[in-house]
């Protein structure tokens, strides 16, 4: 499968590619958890992780090194962002980090008391000014947050609405720019 994606990001070259790898090898609240499984499961679970998000990283440098778009997802608090490819990748210059909330963006999930706001932090990183510029959210304190917990956090792993729409819009904006800059060169 890997070597299908790196094929295709090198001949079909995707002018955005998407990358949320899964946080679970990563999260804090998975490691408050590993003492209650078995570790050898827990360090399989890491490493492969590790080898996903190596990967990841590896098809954004591809898009970057050939002037194409990337958009990578993290909760702010996965142990991912200090990985040393993430760190080596996400300090070169072309590169914007942002911030957000996820209930700025509208996410909920039910609990005793309703439907209730998820804080979430989560950071983002991509080589696109006019994304970076569209995921810039952060919680305005009208609200209360309900607690993650259990598979509660499962249900905070889908992307609401609102910032999907404000994905789409960011890179809608980066490929009509793209699509200019192209034109000014020609």
């Amino acid at each position: 499968v890997r070597e299908k994606a790196r094929q295709y990001v090198k001949t079909k070259k995707p002018l955005f590619i998407i990358g949320s790898p899964p946080c679970d090898p990563f999260s804090i609240m998975q490691n408050l958890n590993a003492g209650k499984c078995d570790p050898v499961a827990q360090q399989q679970k890491i490493i492969a992780g590790r080898i996903h998000l190596a990967f990841c990283v590896e098809l954004y440098q591809m898009q970057l090194n050939e002037g194409r778009y990337y958009l990578h997802e993290h909760p702010l608090t996965a142990s991912s962002w200090r990985e040393k490819c993430m760190e080596k990748f996400s300090s070169q210059p072309q590169n914007f980090t942002t911030k957000i909330h996820m209930c700025a963006y509208g996410m909920k999930i039910p609990d005793k008391f309703g439907n209730q706001f998820v804080y979430k932090p989560t950071q983002f990183l991509t080589n696109s000014p006019l994304l970076a510029a569209q995921l810039e959210r952060k919680c305005d304190k009208s609200h209360l947050h309900a607690r993650l917990g259990g598979n509660r956090t499962k249900q905070a792993a889908i992307y609401p609405p609102q910032l999907i729409d404000a994905s789409c819009k960011g890179i809608n904006e980066q490929i009509k720019a793209h699509k200019m800059d192209q034109n000014i060169e020609a």
